[in-house]
């Protein structure tokens, strides 16, 4: 399994502890025109929105770091109530806020948005991040190391 999908699936499992059973909650579908939302009051859906590297080392870029962002689709049907999105905000900031993730570090709250109203529907938006390892397959050439002078005075 790749690294993202790996940790998408680590949210996804998370928020299917923490939001109600009225709740579809998954990944985001690759198809999103053919997902049917009539069924459910509310659905969480989850995908990765992105990634910042960062070297480690200007000589040599093997490992790099890797902050990964992630987005969760908010589709509700009321504003408050149990089900609403005050309440699922919060299910959602508790469930996520410094979550540790099985090969990256634990996740980190950015924003949450409100971004279409419509009527019957309330679409939010939350992203988090991580960071994480990135490992380059091509190693490269071994590069000199200059030798260390240890001359005593």
């Amino acid at each position: 399994m790749k690294q993202i999908e790996h940790l998408q699936d680590q949210i996804v499992e998370r928020l299917k502890l923490y939001l109600p059973s009225v709740a579809y909650v998954g990944g985001f579908p690759s198809k999103p025109e053919e997902f049917d939302l009539a069924n459910f009051k509310m659905s969480a859906l989850v995908h990765y929105s992105g990634a910042r590297y960062a070297s480690d080392n200007d000589l040599n870029h093997t490992t790099q770091s890797r902050i990964m962002r992630f987005a969760i689709a908010l589709s509700l049907t009321s504003l408050e109530g149990e089900h609403g999105a005050y309440s699922v905000l919060e299910r959602c900031r508790a469930a996520l806020q410094n979550f540790p993730l099985a090969g990256a570090s634990p996740l980190m709250l950015e924003r949450e948005d409100l971004v279409e109203h419509a009527p019957n529907i309330w679409r939010w938006q939350m992203e988090v991040r991580c960071q994480a390892r990135s490992i380059s397959d091509h190693q490269g050439p071994r590069r000199p190391v200059p030798p260390i002078s240890r001359q005593k005075d």
